[in-house]
């Protein structure tokens, strides 16, 4: 696959200064990157889905996706966590 060459010469200064004002810092990157990472699990994304739904008891959590108690807790602090940074 080629690769196409932007026809446009240069940007307006107005707009690059537009779009320097909406760009992440490095921290909130940092943080939301960390978030995703937490988020990035498949048991993790199951149990926020239950959860949102319905309030449970730890032992169901871990009973629902067949895990010992402590991954739940885990997961909770993982959740606790990154609540706390952000």
């Amino acid at each position: 696959m080629v690769a196409t060459k932007c026809k446009s010469k240069h940007l307006s200064k107005k707009r690059v200064h537009c779009l320097q004002h909406i760009l992440l810092s490095s921290d909130m990157l940092q943080n939301l990157a960390e978030t995703f990472k937490v988020l990035g699990d498949p048991t993790r994304l199951n149990i926020i889905h239950v959860l949102s739904k319905q309030e449970l008891c730890v032992c169901r959590v871990a009973a629902d996706h067949n895990v010992g108690r402590v991954t739940p807790v885990e997961n909770s602090e993982k959740f606790e966590t990154r609540k706390s940074a952000a």
